[in-house]
Order: C-alpha cells, then sequence, then structure tokens
C-alpha cells in the first residue's frame, strides 16, 4: 500500500527515537515516568466496545513487574471521551493498540499528544499492522509522530523501549529489541529480533488481581458495562490464511496457570454476580481444543454453582477433537456454552487456498448431535446452540459453491449463521496476497458500525477495507451472496422458526429450500416486504466506498453526520434490517414463512390426519406469533399494556416436536401480562422518533421485548422467573452483533 493511501489527517509534528535527549530522560528520572496504554474506542461505543481491555492490561502489569517500583505510573484508557478530558497531561510514554475498528482513531489522538508534548514517545502495536518493511517505512515516514511499532507480543518490545528511556543515552535507545523505528538523516528502518520471548501467560501478574482492571467492571450506574475478557492461552498452531495469528510468530502457545485463572474466577464471580446478562469472554482461539481446558471448565463450573455466574460464556472452540470439545461442554451448565463453529467455508479448494483444516462434515455433525444430546432433557432456553462463520469472497469461491456451503451447513443442523464480507487484515498472508492482485480485486472501504465521532470539532471515523469482488465471485454475485445471509439471518436464526425447522426436517423437505423459497416470495413482493429487501439491497450498495477519505469528505456535512448518528449511514446492515424486519414487517413475515411452511410440508405428508395436526398447530402458531410476539404494536400509538389470555394446546416457548404430532394436549387458558419494566421501555422508546434507525436502541428493545410477556398460567409466577430464563435466551443469540 501507498503512503499517501494511509495518510489521513495532516502531519504538525516530527519524531522519532533521536529526538530523546539526555536531558529529558535525566529529568524524568527525578520522578515517575508518566505511561499510558490506550484501547481505544469511540464515543459512540459500537458493538467492539462490550468487553475490558485486557490487553492493555497485560501490558501495565508486565512493565509494573519489570520496572524499579516507583519508576513509572500507568494510566489505561478504553473510551475516547475519557482521553480527551486527559489530553492536557503530559504523558512521557504513549502506548496505543491498533485495531481495524480503530486505526484512525489511534492516529488522530497520537497526533493531539504529541501537538501536547512534543517529547512523548509514541508506540503503536496490535494487529492491523503489516509486517512487511516497505508498508512499516512508509506508514512512518508518514505519521512521524509516530515513534515506534511493535509487531506481536508487546510485552517485551515495550518494557525495552521503556528502559531505553529511563535507563539508556542517545545510542542505547537504537538498540532496543522488538520494535521497528526509523534512524538518521536517511530514515533507515531499523528492527532488532528479540532475543528473548514470552515464555508464559505468568511472567506477570494478572491484571484483574491486582486492581489495574477496577475501573472496568460495570456497576449499577455504568452507562456502557464491560464484560471480562481473559485468556488461558495464547497462541494457534494452524495457519488460515485471512487470519493474524497465521504468522509463525503466534505459533507457540503459551498458558496461564490454572490458579491464577481459578483465583480471577472467583473474582469476576463476586464482581459480576448482579449481572447475569453479561457473558464472560474468554479470548483463546481454540477452547476446547487441549486436555487443560476440562480444568479451566472445572474452575468455571464451581463457581457457576457457588455464585450463579457466569450464566453464558462466549468462545471459539477448537478445530479438532470433538470429544475434548463435548467434556467440556458437559462439564459446564446446560446451555452455558454458545458454541461457534468456525466453517468459514465447505469448499474443499477454497480451504486449500487459504490452508485451512476444517473438522469434516461428518465431524461437525457429529459434534452438533453431541451438543444436543448433552441437553435433551434441559428446556430451550438452556439447549446447547451452535452457529457457524462464514465468510464470502474467499479465493476461489464462488456464487454457487458459497451457496452449496450453506445448504452443507444446514444440513449438519447448526442452529445460526453467522456471515462475514471478506475483510483486508493488514499483516495477513491473504491481505499481502489482495494487495499484490489488487487489479483481481474489487476492494472497498466501509464504516465499522458505530465507530466515529467528533473530537474538538474534528471528524473521525474508522472504516474497513473489504473484498466485494473476487477472481471467482463478481460483485454482483456477492450481493446475491449477502442478500442470502440476509435471509439467513431474519428467518433460519430467528427462535420463532426454529419449529418450522424442525417439522420441515422430520419430514425430510430441504431447509435450504425452504429458505430460496423464501426468498423467492420476497422478492417478488410488491408490499412492504419487497420494499425492505430492496432497501437493504440498495444499502448494501450503498455502504461501500472507495476509500476511507471518500467517506470522511462525505460525512464532513452537517446533514450526513448527523444521518450517521440517526444511524441511517454507517450501521451493520444486517443486524439494522433484521431488527428493522421484526418492527415494521413482522406480520408480512410471518405471512410469508407460515405459508412456506405449510406448502413444503403439505407436498411431502400424505395423511390426512396429520396434515390436519400441521395445520392445527400451524394456525395456533400463528395466532401466538401475531398476538404476542410482534414487538412492533407494542409502539403504535394508542396501545394500551393490558393482561389477555389465550386458548394455547401448546408451549411455544419450550417446544419439542420429535414425538408431533401428538393429539392428546388439552388447551390451557393462559394469561399473559406486562411487567413494569416492558411498559417503561415502551413509553420510553417511543418519545425517540428516529429509534428505528439506532441499532444500541434496536437492541435493547428486543432484548426485552423477549420478556414483555411473561407466561403466567397462574397469578403467582414472577415475572423475574420467566425474564431470568429469556434473559438467559436472548444473551446467547449470537445475531444481534453482528
Amino acid at each position: 500500500m501507498e503512503a499517501k493511501n494511509m495518510q489521513i489527517y495532516p502531519i504538525k509534528s516530527s519524531g522519532g527515537p533521536e529526538n530523546s535527549n539526555r536531558e529529558a530522560k535525566q529529568a524524568r528520572r527525578t520522578g515517575a515516568l508518566r505511561v499510558a496504554l490506550l484501547d481505544l474506542n469511540h464515543t459512540t461505543k459500537g458493538l467492539h466496545t462490550c468487553t475490558m481491555p485486557l490487553g492493555i492490561g497485560l501490558l501495565a502489569s508486565y512493565l509494573l513487574e519489570n520496572l524499579p517500583k516507583g519508576s513509572i505510573e500507568v494510566r489505561l484508557y478504553k473510551f475516547a471521551d475519557d482521553l480527551v478530558a486527559d489530553l492536557a497531561q503530559k504523558f512521557d510514554i504513549v502506548g496505543f493498540s491498533m485495531y481495524s475498528w480503530n486505526a484512525s482513531l489511534n492516529r488522530f489522538f497520537a497526533e493531539r499528544i504529541k501537538q501536547e508534548n512534543p517529547q512523548a514517545i509514541v508506540v503503536c502495536g496490535g494487529p492491523d499492522i503489516n509486517y512487511k518493511d516497505d508498508w512499516i517505512r512508509n506508514f512512518l515516514l508518514s505519521h512521524s509522530f509516530i515513534n515506534y511499532l511493535v509487531p506481536f507480543n508487546g510485552e517485551i518490545p515495550l518494557l525495552n523501549i521503556i528502559e531505553s528511556e529511563l535507563f539508556g543515552n542517545s545510542q542505547e535507545a537504537r538498540s532496543v529489541q522488538g520494535a521497528y523505528y526509523l534512524e538518521g538523516d536517511e530514515k533507515q528502518l531499523i528492527f532488532k529480533e528479540l532475543q528473548t520471548k514470552l515464555e508464559s501467560l505468568n511472567a506477570a501478574p494478572s491484571p484483574y488481581l491486582t486492581g489495574l482492571m477496577d475501573k472496568f467492571f460495570p456497576t449499577a450506574q455504568s452507562a456502557f458495562k464491560l464484560a471480562p475478557f481473559v485468556e488461558t492461552n495464547r497462541g494457534c498452531p494452524y495457519q488460515c490464511t485471512f487470519c493474524h495469528t497465521a504468522n509463525e510468530k503466534y505459533n507457540k502457545l503459551i498458558y496461564k496457570g490454572n490458579d491464577v485463572f481459578k483465583a480471577e474466577m472467583e473474582l469476576f464471580a463476586q464482581r459480576m454476580k448482579d449481572f447475569p446478562d453479561i457473558p464472560l469472554y474468554i479470548a483463546d482461539n481454540n477452547f476446547g481444543m487441549f486436555n487443560r481446558d476440562n480444568e479451566i471448565a472445572d474452575i468455571i463450573r464451581t463457581q457457576q454453582d457457588s455464585a450463579g455466574w457466569p450464566v453464558f460464556i462466549d468462545v471459539t472452540v477448537g478445530k479438532s477433537r470433538v470429544e475434548n470439545i463435548l467434556q467440556v461442554v458437559k462439564k459446564l451448565k446446560p446451555g452455558t456454552l454458545s458454541v461457534f463453529m468456525s466453517a468459514q467455508s465447505m469448499t474443499p479448494q477454497v480451504l486449500k487456498n487459504i490452508k485451512r483444516k476444517n473438522l469434516s462434515p461428518d465431524a461437525f455433525q457429529y459434534l452438533q448431535h453431541g451438543l444436543l444430546e448433552a441437553t435433551k432433557d434441559q428446556p430451550s432456553s438452556q439447549k446447547n446452540l451452535s452457529s457457524s462463520g462464514i465468510i464470502i469472497g474467499l479465493p476461489g469461491e464462488t456464487r454457487q459453491s458459497f451457496f452449496e456451503t450453506v445448504e452443507k451447513i444446514m444440513e449438519m443442523g447448526i442452529n445460526s449463521f453467522i456471515p462475514y464480507t471478506l475483510m483486508v487484515l493488514k499483516g495477513t498472508p491473504l491481505g499481502d496476497e489482495i494487495y499484490e492482485r489488487r487489479n483481481e480485486y474489487t476492494i472497498k472501504n466501509r464504516i465499522v458500525p458505530q465507530q466515529f465521532g467528533r473530537y474538538e470539532g474534528r471528524l473521525v471515523l474508522d472504516t474497513e477495507e473489504v473484498a466485494v469482488g473476487t477472481p471467482t465471485m463478481t460483485h454482483d454475485d456477492y450481493l446475491e451472496c449477502r442478500s442470502l445471509c440476509f435471509f439467513l439471518q431474519v428467518v433460519y436464526g430467528n427462535d420463532l422458526f426454529q419449529s418450522h425447522i424442525q417439522l420441515l426436517r422430520k419430514h425430510s423437505c430441504s431447509v435450504f429450500e425452504w429458505i430460496l423459497d423464501i426468498m423467492a416470495t420476497v422478492r417478488k413482493d410488491p408490499g412492504k416486504l419487497g420494499q425492505l429487501f430492496q432497501s437493504f439491497y440498495a444499502d448494501t450498495r450503498g455502504e461501500l466506498w472507495d476509500s476511507e477519505e471518500a467517506a470522511h469528505t462525505f460525512f464532513e456535512n452537517e446533514e450526513n453526520y448527523n444521518a450517521l448518528i440517526e444511524g441511517k449511514y454507517g450501521a451493520n446492515l444486517m443486524a439494522k434490517y433484521t431488527f428493522l424486519s421484526r418492527m415494521e414487517c413482522f406480520n408480512e413475515w410471518i405471512d410469508v414463512v407460515f405459508q412456506t411452511t405449510r406448502d413444503a410440508l403439505m407436498k411431502k405428508v400424505v395423511n390426512e390426519s396429520e396434515q390436519k395436526e400441521i395445520g392445527d398447530f400451524l394456525g395456533e402458531f400463528k395466532e401466538y406469533c401475531l398476538r404476542v410476539k410482534n414487538i412492533a404494536r407494542f409502539f403504535e400509538d394508542g396501545f394500551e399494556a393490558e393482561p389477555f389470555s389465550m386458548k394455547l394446546r401448546y408451549d411455544f416457548d419450550d417446544i419439542d416436536l420429535h414425538d408431533f404430532p401428538n393429539r392428546n394436549r388439552e388447551p390451557n387458558n393462559v394469561t399473559f401480562a406486562f411487567s413494569d419494566t416492558s411498559k417503561a421501555i415502551i413509553a420510553n422508546t417511543k418519545q425517540d422518533k428516529n429509534w428505528r434507525y439506532k441499532l444500541q436502541q434496536l437492541i435493547r428493545i428486543k432484548n426485552a421485548a423477549e420478556s414483555l410477556y411473561p407466561r403466567a398460567s397462574a397469578p403467582e409466577v414472577e415475572f423475574t422467573e420467566y425474564a431470568t430464563s429469556t434473559k438467559e435466551r436472548v444473551t446467547r443469540d449470537q445475531s444481534w452483533r453482528l
């Protein structure tokens, strides 16, 4: 990539290790070196902000453990608005964690900090760095307010930099190992390999146990509640070319001691027990793959039994050793683990192209069967669910092969899809390959959802580069694949329609063909559904920009920026239109899905009594959905949240159709009632005229709406009991993150 493509902000200062001087260092020795470590997110607080900043916590802990006591003071920052308040602080060392969602934000504040204190040493590290020398040199030349770039693990290189600033002279400063920098008038790029490596995650105390992370734990007053983020191991033995861990520097695995993890879990359980809806995030690349993960599961289960937390755990499971994964699942409370199986593609040549070794289809199916078997006697809210990531635009993938991948994953019984467009990530083998063959790919920029803001009057927004056309998949083909993913999100991953899917599978109907039939019906619809899909299609085209600069120029306009704030631009379109489907076209979706299901089943079922049973079931279920699950009508003018009753033969919140049809069910009179909390949510939402366009607002509405009507077959049934179970179900729904 050329330097001009990376330069966004004017350069007003100069840096480089050579700017350090003996006098400044001597002055610092008289007091503690002021260090700021930043894992920044925008003030808009998008979906990347849900976890505590573990990375900078680990860096801080390592520095404090390996430097003389009192030689440094460290401040940690997560949100940009907190940093703005401290810009006048004269930090000596500032470290930025660079990710694809905060690169522009980091560059902006790196420059601002350098303006406040030209002597400050600015260090950038993290995955959003290309490891090629020409890229790094161009980057440092075009961003002279950045002194060092640190690739790979940052603990030891950052320590080396700070020791140089504390104790070194000018010549020694140029001998820093593990970091890139420019030297001399000719700006020669310097990099010296580390002579030592991090051998264990116990090299420094846990930042949680030392109190470094205390300020990030949620309280009842917290406007944005962060989830604990922890790693039990670091590294990955695989080399998938689209991933940062494909680099050989990440192949070696290092581990955290079980005693440390146990102490962390005891702390988490005590600090988080009042926040059951907040999950535990485990950063391991392949959780469940190693024998010691069974011990990790035992530690977690102890806290689940004693403190009731975590209710749910977010992990990426290993790519092998299915039996071990299932053992881990069985050790935890039922329904705890939402298993994310990253198939990405089921096309053999595509997998070969990206050096990925997937589980075989038989192994995937065995794992799915084991997950369901482990919770077969549990209610719906506590069943183990699975999801799979799929990537549109991998090398060699075609429109047809992508559709076939979706069909194969459906046949394996996986519960939901998480679709991604191929991101061109810096520092990955695939990213390098795409840059080298850029003329063969259609590369565009799109705004990272909710990652923008204005700081001191300047607009800063972050974009991500995505491949929306490849040598084997045209841009129109890409749009067709995105369209299929839209229907997967709205229909296949919807809890409401899981019984439809059960019935279809029970009668050997193709679920994939069912989705295609729904897709064809909606595309031909002249009414609200057809218009909604066309809006999604148009926005999928319209969200793409030729460059970050082009997007920046457009949103400098006040009117356009206000539309960005309202969510009309820059939202995750899958999430946005999934919610709009629920809020604006619910009845229409119900009509299409129920009719398509009926048509498919009636082609397979010839027994008249069974046809009638299916018809009766679908009819009752449809009425239930229209009256109970139609969230949109709750927000209509004049709606009164009064209790009402329905006669139902089925418990649609916990239905198992393996024994269907069952003609012995007697109708029960079931009463549904609003809680005070639900009433308040409806009233507050109505006050915001633009609530339909605000993703975070929609998420809150969805979570609340799932518990608007507690099942109350008897007056004594408490809302809190029902709300707890529904909150669990909502928490494990991964689609809202997209």
